[in-house]
């Protein structure tokens, strides 16, 4: 039943679990002696809506806002160096939260069960995604992985139904298993790096690979083809241009009458179209193509890539 509790300044150290379960505390000012909130300190305290964390804490321990299902949102400090385990496990009222720069790596299952959630600022010096670290954030439509991440973590964003496009950095070695299983909103996956990363055959679904676009720098696209997991995808494009975004406002890509044509070219310019299985099915300079079935298809024309459909 407790709701509110005044704490000292002359405050330093609060132990594992101090508050834990006190489901009935809405709010709480933390002293400014404090450098950090240790492992389950307020885990379990479902109606705690807001907590102003000071500038001097450094480290949050495992499981410290384990469960706190009515937290909208929380900043942390420019100091925090260290976030640990499930620190916001099951925060399913959370929307946002900006990881100060500091931070190297998030442990497992850290925003795990954050339903909420609908974007997240990775800091460039983050190195790993642990396990199960964004599993369950359903709400979650893109994230950018960083420069220097090498390594993403099994289940690390499994279940996030809303993810739209991944940005796998060239830094990227290793995908664990289940990394992205169950994102059945994915379509888009970049991955910079030219060599391609070590994955396991779940680390995607099956839809991923018919239906995903994988994007891959140009000179690796038979790295890719030829790799383990990844010769899986149907689309593998090296481009970085994007699909539908035309960098060159020149170049056009319209449907006239059931056919393809592409406008805005300098003379011989080629034009590949492949189909969604990754075959070319037309290379050649002119830029009005017939007679192809209907279906989807992939465009590509002085650098841009298109997808268009018949």
């Amino acid at each position: 039943s407790l709701t509110s509790i005044d704490l000292p300044d002359g405050l330093t150290e609060i132990e594992n679990n101090a508050f834990e379960y006190c489901s009935g505390l809405t709010s709480i000012e933390l002293p400014n002696g404090l450098t950090t909130i240790r492992s389950g300190t307020f885990g379990g305290c479902t109606g705690l809506t807001s907590i102003n964390i000071p500038a001097g804490v450094t480290s949050i321990g495992s499981s410290a806002f384990l469960g706190c299902s009515s937290l909208t949102s929380i900043d942390l400090p420019a100091g925090v160096t260290s976030i640990g385990n499930s620190a916001f496990l099951g925060c399913s009222s959370l929307t946002s939260i900006d990881l100060p720069a500091g931070i190297t790596s998030i442990e497992s299952g850290t925003f795990s069960g954050c339903s909420s959630l609908t974007s997240i600022n990775i800091p460039a010096g983050v190195t790993s995604i642990g396990n199960w670290t964004f599993s369950g954030c359903s709400s979650l439509t893109s994230i950018d992985i960083p420069a220097g991440v090498t390594t993403i973590g099994s289940s690390a964003f499994e279940n996030c139904s809303s993810l739209t496009s991944v940005d796998l950095s060239d830094s990227l070695t290793e995908i664990g298993h289940h990394a992205f299983s169950g994102c059945d909103g994915l379509s888009e996956i970049v991955s910079k790096n030219p060599v391609p990363p070590v994955a396991s055959e779940s680390s995607f679904d099956d839809r991923h690979y018919m239906h995903c676009i994988l994007r891959v720098p140009q000179n690796a696209v038979d790295d890719y083809r030829n790799a383990d997991v990844w010769c899986n995808f149907a689309v593998i494009v090296g481009e970085f241009g994007g699909v539908g975004d035309v960098d060159n406002n020149t170049v056009t890509v319209t449907i006239n009458g059931g056919d393809i044509v592409v406008g805005g070219l300098k003379p011989g310019e080629e034009v590949k179209v492949y189909n969604l299985a990754g075959q070319l099915i037309h290379s050649g300079t002119e830029t009005t193509i017939c007679s192809l079935p209907d279906g989807l298809y992939i465009v590509r024309a002085a650098g841009q890539i298109f997808k268009v459909a018949l």
